[in-house]
C-alpha cells in the first residue's frame, strides 16, 4: 500500500488488543515492504511453475464497500501445506492488517459505528493537499482525485476529505451532509497542510505462519540487498541533474488565504454536529468555522485517456491506434495501468505452441493494484485490435465481420470445405523469415472455392503443424490508385482542376462493376508518388482530390515503384507516356 503520512490515531486501527493494550498475538516485527514483495513474487513464481496441485484451503470472503470502494478479505483460514494459492490469499489478508492499509482500517471502523473514531481517522490519517498548486482557491468544491483514491492513498483536497468523512459516517448508518463554513481567523492556515507521521508497514504475521510460508515456497527470510544504501552512488548524479536546472527559477508563491472550507454536518444521537477534519486539533463537534451554508456539488475529477499506438517498419511515420481507454483518475491513482500484448485466440491454444510461431497478439490495457476485485479488473480492462508481428491490424467491422488492414477478410457465413478438390499454392519468401502462401482452392470443375475460414487449412513444416495467419478468404475488392502525371506535357483535361470530371468518371465506372472498390489519388513529383490522405468509395471525394493533384517532373517508373507502398492492387497511370527515367527503375 502507498505509504502516507499521518499522526498517530489512538484506538482507530481496529486491531485486536489484549488487556494490556498490546496486540493479542506476537507478530513478526520488521517485515519490510521489499521483503514482503519478494515473498509475494516467490508465491507467483511457484504458481507459474506449476507447483499448485489445487486449492484445498477453506476460505472466507467478506467485502465492505466504503465511499465507492470495495475491499475483500480472503483466506482467513490456514491453507494446506501444499496450497500455494491458499498462502497467496493468506498474504493478501495479512497486508490488510497493516496500519498503512487505510481501506481495511476504515472498513473496521465503519463496522464499529463509532462516529468519533471515524472522525479522528479522517482528521489524523488523511493528508490535506491544496485544491490548486498555488493556493486554496475553490477549497469548498475542488476534487482532484476522488474519494476512492483519497482513502486508498491517504491524501486529498479539503472537499475530498469532507466527502470521505461523510461517506464513512453514512456507511456507519449516520445521516450526513457536506456544507461549508467560514474558517475562524484564529486557525493557523499553515497547519492545514501539516506534515504527518509515517504509517508503518506492520502486517500481523506470527512467526509460525511466516515459517510455514517460507517452508512451502522453499525460501528463506534473508532480506534483499539494499540498492545504494545511504545514497552515496546516486547523490553525485542528483547533483549533476540539479546543476542543469535553469538559473533563477523558483516555485510560484503559495497563497495561504483561506476563507470558506467544507464541513460535514452529521446527526449523532439525535443531535446535529458540525465536523471539521482539516484542523489538526479540532475536537469532535468543534467546526472552527461560522456562517455555515450549503456547499454546492463538488467538481468532477478528470478522466485519464490513454491510447496505445503502433507503427510498422514499412511506414514508421504512420501511427495507428490499436487500443484506447478512459478511466476516472481515482481508478488509477496508487495503481498501475499495464499494457500487454496477449496471444490472440484461446489462452489454452498457446501453451503448446513455440513462441516463435505466435505471431498475432491482442493489445490490452488493464488496471492493477490494491482494492480491486476480479470484477473490477474485468470492468476496467480494455481490449484493442489484434496486430501481427509484421504490423497487420485485425479489426471487427461494423457489420460484425473482420477486416485485415481495413480490408474485409471475406469469410463466407456457411463455408463448405467438402467442395474443395484441389489447392494451387504459390510461395512468397521475399519477407523471410515470414512466408506468404497464396492458396487457391478449387472444386472438381476447377471453379474457385472462396470464403473458407482459417480453421479449414492446416500448414505443416517438416511434418509439424505451424501457426499461420489468414489475411484474405475471398478475392479482395479493387483498391485503385489514380496516379497522375502532372508534368507540363500532359493536356490540361488530364491534370489539376481540368481532370476532375475524368477522376469522377473512373470512380463511377469501377464502382458500377465492383461496389466495394476504393480509391486514392496521387501525383508524380520528381519520381515520388504523393497520395491523398485516405481511401474512399465516394466519387465526389475522388473528384475533389483529383483537383488537388500537383506535381513536377516525369520520373514515372520511380513513381509507380513507390506507389505500391500505399497498398493498391490496381494502379491507373494517367500520363502522356514521356518518362524521363528508364523502365528498369521499376
Amino acid at each position: 500500500m502507498p505509504s502516507g503520512r499521518g499522526r498517530a490515531c489512538p484506538d482507530t486501527s481496529g486491531r485486536p488488543v489484549g488487556s494490556g493494550g498490546e496486540p493479542a498475538a506476537d507478530f513478526v516485527q520488521g517485515v519490510s515492504r521489499r521483503v514482503f514483495l519478494r515473498f509475494l513474487g516467490g508465491t507467483v513464481a511457484a504458481v507459474a511453475a506449476g507447483c499448485v496441485p489445487g486449492s484445498t484451503s477453506t476460505t472466507l470472503s467478506t467485502s465492505t464497500a466504503v465511499a465507492g470502494t470495495s475491499s475483500t478479505t480472503v483466506g482467513t483460514a490456514l491453507a494446506e501445506p501444499s496450497d500455494v494459492w491458499g498462502i497467496w490469499r493468506e498474504a493478501l489478508t495479512a497486508v490488510r492488517t497493516s496500519p498503512d492499509h487505510l481501506g481495511a482500517r476504515a472498513a473496521r471502523l465503519v463496522a464499529t459505528r463509532d462516529p468519533e473514531a471515524i472522525f479522528r481517522f479522517v482528521r489524523d490519517e488523511i493528508v490535506t493537499f491544496p485544491p490548486q498548486r498555488d493556493g486554496f482557491e475553490h477549497a469548498v468544491t475542488e476534487m482532484r482525485w476522488g474519494v476512492e483514491a483519497t482513502l486508498r492513498c491517504g491524501a486529498g483536497t479539503p472537499r475530498e476529505q469532507a466527502e470521505l468523512l461523510a461517506a464513512l459516517l453514512t456507511q456507519a448508518g449516520i445521516s450526513t451532509e457536506v456544507v461549508q463554513g467560514r474558517l475562524d481567523a484564529a486557525v493557523d492556515r499553515r497547519l492545514l497542510l501539516r506534515p504527518n507521521a509515517t504509517r508503518p508497514f506492520e502486517p500481523e504475521i506470527d512467526e509460525a505462519r511466516l515459517e510455514r510460508w517460507l517452508r512451502v515456497l522453499e525460501s528463506d527470510e534473508s532480506p534483499p540487498n539494499d540498492i545504494d544504501p545511504g545514497g552515496a552512488d546516486s547523490r553525485p548524479i542528483a547533483d549533476l541533474l540539479i546543476a542543469e536546472l535553469p538559473a533563477g527559477t523558483s516555485a510560484p508563491g503559495f497563497d495561504w488565504t483561506v476563507d470558506s472550507v467544507p464541513l460535514v454536518r452529521a446527526e449523532v444521537g439525535g443531535q446535529e454536529v458540525l465536523l471539521n477534519p482539516l484542523v489538526p486539533d479540532a475536537a469532535f463537534g468543534e467546526p472552527h468555522a461560522d456562517d455555515v451554508a450549503s456547499s454546492g456539488p463538488p467538481s468532477a475529477p478528470p478522466n485519464i485517456e490513454v491510447e496505445l499506438r503502433v507503427s510498422t517498419t514499412l511506414h514508421p511515420e504512420t501511427m495507428t491506434t490499436v487500443a484506447a481507454g478512459s478511466w476516472p483518475v481515482g481508478r488509477l491513482v496508487g495503481r498501475q495501468l499495464v499494457a500487454r500484448f496477449v496471444p490472440a485466440g484461446e489462452p489454452a491454444s498457446s501453451f503448446h505452441v513455440p513462441a516463435i510461431q505466435i505471431t498475432t497478439f491482442t493489445p490490452a490495457l488493464a488496471v492493477e493494484g490494491p482494492g480491486l476485485s476480479p470484477g473490477d479488473v474485468i470492468e476496467d480492462a480494455v481490449l484493442g485490435d489484434s496486430v501481427t508481428v509484421s504490423g497487420v491490424i485485425v479489426r471487427e467491422s461494423q457489420d460484425g465481420g473482420v477486416t485485415v488492414d481495413d480490408e474485409p477478410l471475406g469469410v463466407s457465413p456457411d463455408p463448405v470445405t467438402t467442395d474443395v478438390a484441389s489447392l494451387d499454392v504459390a510461395v512468397d519468401s521475399s519477407a523471410f523469415p515470414l512466408i506468404r502462401l497464396r492458396v487457391k482452392p478449387a472444386n472438381a470443375e476447377g471453379e474457385p472455392v472462396v470464403g473458407l475460414p482459417g480453421n479449414a487449412f492446416v500448414v505443416e513444416e517438416d511434418d509439424v503443424a505451424v501457426s499461420f495467419f489468414l489475411r484474405q478468404a475471398s478475392p479482395p475488392p479493387p483498391k485503385v490508385l489514380l496516379l497522375f502525371d502532372a508534368s507540363k506535357s500532359v493536356p490540361d483535361e488530364f491534370q489539376g482542376v481540368g481532370a476532375t470530371p475524368f477522376g469522377r468518371l473512373v470512380a463511377e465506372r469501377v464502382l458500377a462493376a465492383f461496389p466495394d472498390a476504393r480509391f486514392r489519388v496521387a501525383g508524380v513529383t520528381y519520381g515520388v508518388a504523393t497520395a491523398s490522405p485516405q481511401w474512399t468509395s465516394d466519387p465526389a471525394e475522388v473528384e475533389t482530390e483529383t483537383g488537388r493533384v500537383i506535381g513536377e517532373g516525369s520520373e514515372l517508373w520511380s513513381a509507380i515503384a513507390g506507389a505500391g507502398s500505399f497498398g493498391p492492387n490496381v494502379i491507373v497511370l494517367i500520363s502522356d507516356g514521356q518518362a524521363t527515367d528508364p523502365p528498369e527503375t521499376l
